[in-house]
């Protein structure tokens, strides 16, 4: 399984999304995406990610996954051994899900607005969430 993951954030409305979707062999099986106020883009990206994180602990056995993002922050942060400088609270979130997933997933970072499918619609809906006047207005599907 594939879930590539993606933030955006808007200096001029001062609001983020983010998404994530998950591909299950040649298929986009899952569409989550989400708003949120006074953000930055490095907070929507972690925000992807973590979201991706507690869809897979609803899973009764939880698959072997590759997170697909093109946020060298977090996989930075997560595989490098980069040091955090800002974000502590999501950060401890983030290793407090990371944690219980990590013999189970693998990052890959890519380029962003480079034509990889799940990377374009990824983005599309984080910018689409990011547009959105209030949670509610996001469907998810």
């Amino acid at each position: 399984m594939n879930i590539y993951t993606d933030g955006a954030y808007s200096q001029s409305r001062k609001r983020g999304g983010y998404a994530f979707v998950v591909q299950e062999e040649d298929k986009f099986t899952k569409k989550y995406y989400n708003v949120i106020n006074d953000a930055t883009n490095q907070r929507t990206e972690m925000l992807a990610v973590i979201s991706a994180f507690r869809y897979l602990l609803n899973f009764k056995e939880i698959p072997n996954v590759t997170i697909i993002t093109d946020s060298m922050y977090v996989v930075g942060t997560t595989t490098m051994g980069w040091k955090i400088g800002a974000n502590h609270d999501l950060w401890n979130t983030y290793f407090y899900f990371y944690d219980k997933l990590k013999d189970k997933i693998e990052f890959k970072h890519v380029r962003g607005h480079q034509g990889i499918e799940g990377n374009e619609i990824c983005d599309n809906l984080a910018v689409i969430a990011s547009n959105a006047i209030k949670i509610g207005d996001i469907q998810n599907s």
